[in-house]
């Protein structure tokens, strides 16, 4: 602190030398801005400016022309149509299928009706019924699993809960 007080004028010199320097690089940064903003609206369009492109466009080159062709007619099947009697025939065993299955479908639905139920036993219903009140929807055990399985589904993701 001693040596500062003595040597006063060096202090002050280095000052005024330091304080140059800063206002010189300030004044170079401050001209470089004003260059770039300069460069900046120079770039700005001017509605009556014309505007070409810089690099010379190849002309257009035109499409060939289209040309109709016309599709080689259908060969024929080798095989002519069913006959009457034919579809007659078919039109009959489709008929004797369907019979069939509903003959199916009717003894089925006689061999599942309720047996005699032990106090044990679980109640099962058709898979066909449903029922149309919420406290039956909850009482059906598959009607529940489903709507666990749907809120699963389509309820928010896991991570965000």
């Amino acid at each position: 602190m001693q040596w500062i007080f003595d040597h006063f004028q060096i202090v002050v010199i280095i000052a005024v030398i330091v304080g140059s320097l800063a206002k010189q690089f300030l004044e170079a940064k401050a001209a470089e801005r004003r260059a770039r903003e300069e460069q900046d609206e120079g770039d700005i369009f001017d509605p009556g400016e014309d505007w070409e492109p810089q690099y010379p466009q190849p002309a257009p080159s035109v499409p060939p022309p289209l040309v109709r062709t016309v599709p080689p007619p259908l060969a024929r099947s080798a095989s002519p149509p069913p006959l009457a009697s034919e579809t007659e025939a078919l039109l009959k065993r489709q008929q004797d299928m369907q019979d069939r299955l509903k003959q199916i479908k009717e003894a089925k639905g006689y061999t599942q009706a309720p047996k005699m139920a032990s106090p044990s036993a679980k109640r099962v219903k058709p898979a066909g019924t449903t029922s149309p009140t919420l406290v039956g929807a909850l009482r059906d055990r598959n009607q529940v699993r489903r709507a666990f399985v749907m809120r699963e589904i389509l309820g928010p993701p896991v991570g965000l809960r």
